[in-house]
């Protein structure tokens, strides 16, 4: 979900994308980042669909995809937008991440429990 946000934003925003030229070349670009928006979206869904099949908690699944698309959103906006991320969001973001581990590691304590019963 992130990259298809920043694949978006590349072809949708003027800003930081493509210019809106008459030229063809710009609406060719255009058209391509935003075929691949709905590319990336698709395999996204496919990747998602997937492991909650594979998953044994369907929350588990959710909370990771959840933390994985806010840590991507995160360097991206560093890396290609130079955006500063301030003292709040990384806490905010180090709490999230524990709380995802305590998820992943109780889901995989638990299995191990009902197993052995």
């Amino acid at each position: 979900a992130a990259v298809s946000g920043l694949v978006g934003k590349l072809g949708l925003d003027t800003d930081h994308g493509v210019t809106l030229d008459t030229d063809i070349t710009g609406y060719l670009v255009r058209a391509l980042l935003l075929t691949l928006t709905l590319v990336v979206n698709s395999s996204m869904i496919t990747v998602y669909t997937r492991s909650l099949s594979l998953s044994t908690s369907g929350a588990v699944a959710s909370v990771l995809n959840t933390a994985a698309n806010m840590v991507t959103s995160a360097v991206m906006s560093v890396v290609i937008f130079g955006e500063q991320l301030s003292w709040q969001w990384t806490l905010g973001a180090v709490l999230i991440m524990t709380g995802v581990s305590l998820l992943i590691f109780d889901d995989d304590n638990g299995n191990c429990d009902k197993k052995e019963a």
